[in-house]
């Protein structure tokens, strides 16, 4: 009879075993690391001038870093005293056709944010305001509003995305970083 019942509970703890790891929790959703972006593409709108629109584009091909990243069209030309409508676009150009991850961060706007900060001397002459939200309500960045002030100055502000599927407060401190691109910041007349 021993035998019968410990035959028995072998069986059924087989069972149990083979039955609970076949099953996945639901919430183990994994979220997709850092992504490789080659291209950050701004583009600026005067919101009093429609035909003062700009693109600057920083590009960097080489996934490995062994190559500078092409600045040379990653400038801006702003007026003093100007409002400016600023959207960002990011891409992957060593895939064919080239990817949008564009379309992958408003996909997952919850866990990303990009950030404009820019260089102490250019702070305290320009303004940018995050103008989207992810479902969280919290800044998510892709569009923005660049506000100039009146003095003249050349100087730089970072473009920052931050992959942030854990703990994203509207604050550049959690997460990762996605893409970290320097652009130049002309303010003339």
């Amino acid at each position: 009879m021993k035998t019968s019942i410990s035959f028995y509970l072998y069986i059924l703890l087989f069972t149990l075993t083979i039955a609970s790891s076949c099953k996945k929790p639901e919430d183990d959703v994994e979220e997709p690391e850092n992504e490789f972006i080659t291209t950050v593409k701004l583009v600026v709108t005067n919101t009093a001038d429609s035909s003062d629109v700009q693109t600057a584009t920083w590009k960097q091909l080489t996934p490995d870093g062994s190559n500078p990243p092409d600045t040379s069209a990653a400038f801006l030309n702003l007026k003093p005293g100007s409002v400016y409508a600023l959207s960002a676009s990011f891409l992957d150009e060593t895939k064919t056709p080239t990817e949008n991850i564009t379309e992958e961060i408003l996909e997952r706007a919850t866990s990303h944010g990009v950030f404009y900060i820019p260089d102490a001397i250019l702070s305290s002459n320009i303004t940018i305001i995050r103008n989207d939200v992810d479902a969280n309500n919290l800044p998510l960045g892709l569009n923005a509003t660049l506000t100039t002030g009146t003095n003249t100055m050349n100087a730089f502000m970072n473009v920052i995305l931050r992959h942030q599927p854990e703990g994203k407060d509207g604050t550049i401190t959690p997460g990762s970083t996605d893409a970290d691109t320097r652009f130049r910041v002309q303010i003339k007349p």
